[in-house]
């Protein structure tokens, strides 16, 4: 099954390959950015491996299809193909961690913590609520099945809700992030108003944006104030950045390999306020985000308000 998804993926980023119209080529080609259009030489194993051997090809220093995007610019359609061909690959390697994660160490609760999570008024044990500010969509995701297992179609919901806004093209959401917020709104026993999710990158992300990599969120919570969600998130996960924008009403999360904070008190897009790295406050091995996307019972029936362990 877990070999199936992983050569499927492969399958995925040749066909991909092919939409833009390009034939293969032997390896090593001239540097031309057009060289990042053609598929990976066959056989080449894996997914993982098919995506490099494609990407290795080149000798512009390019490690990131969508880093091609300013240089193609004036190639029109191409530009886009490129984006669309790199994002169903994406998709398919986020999943196919998925699968290939290892459960998580089981922790069995008491039936009565099970009742009183299930008794709950809003967020239900293994529920990802979400509402869309701008599109008003909302929907209830069952993230995570009775077992704690994060599923495939949960990631493809969530992903389509946080999709760009602007050309409503979607990427494949970091499951760690899908844990954090999760946690968060278990945590709360509310709903996540997203204001911004996945952002096209060098249309309306920056290179370096975690938006671009589907590894950030800007939201907000009925009846929580943007200190008590920038407090827990604090106190919870490691490796994370973390930004309060009290003009826009919102906070920034996202999962990254070194913590930073940041408060942007200005009005404008342009932020007074630069991030700053700092330590984490919660060990690498107390942040369950940090362990897989699975969770164990646990987590998976914690009380609202409850200081994770």
């Amino acid at each position: 099954m877990t070999r199936a998804m992983l050569h499927g993926a492969a399958l995925l980023l040749l066909v991909a390959a092919t939409l833009v119209g390009r034939p293969a080529a032997a390896a090593p080609l001239s540097g031309n950015i057009d060289d990042l259009l053609a598929p990976a030489p066959a056989p080449c194993g894996d997914a993982v491996s098919c995506l490099h051997a494609a990407l290795d090809r080149s000798s512009t220093g390019i490690t990131n299809p969508e880093d091609a995007l300013p240089a193609m610019r004036s190639g029109g359609p191409r530009t886009d193909a490129l984006t669309g061909a790199w994002l169903i690959v994406d998709e398919a390697l986020n999943l196919a961690r998925l699968e290939v994660a290892p459960e998580a160490d089981p922790r069995p609760v008491s039936i009565q913590r099970r009742l009183a999570a299930e008794n709950r008024s809003e967020v239900k044990p293994g529920e990802l609520r979400l509402y869309s500010v701008n599109t008003r969509e909302r929907a209830r995701i069952q993230l995570y099945d009775r077992a704690g297992r994060m599923t495939q179609d949960a990631v493809r919901q969530a992903s389509h809700l946080l999709r760009d806004q602007r050309n409503h093209r979607t990427r494949s959401i970091d499951t760690r992030l899908l844990e954090m917020l999760y946690l968060v709104g278990q945590h709360f026993d509310a709903e996540l108003r997203v204001v911004s999710g996945y952002r096209t990158r060098f249309l309306n992300a920056t290179e370096g944006s975690r938006h671009g990599q589907g590894r950030a969120c800007d939201f907000n919570m009925p009846g929580v104030s943007l200190q008590e969600i920038t407090e827990f998130a604090e106190a919870t996960f490691a490796r994370v950045g973390v930004g309060v924008y009290p003009h826009s009403g919102f906070v920034h999360l996202d999962a990254r390999e070194s913590t930073y904070l940041w408060v942007d008190v200005s009005k404008s897009k342009k932020s007074k306020y630069r991030a700053r790295p700092v330590r984490d406050r919660v060990s690498i091995a107390k942040d369950p985000t940090m362990h897989g996307p699975h969770i164990n019972e646990e987590l998976l029936y914690q009380p609202v308000g409850a200081e994770l362990d």
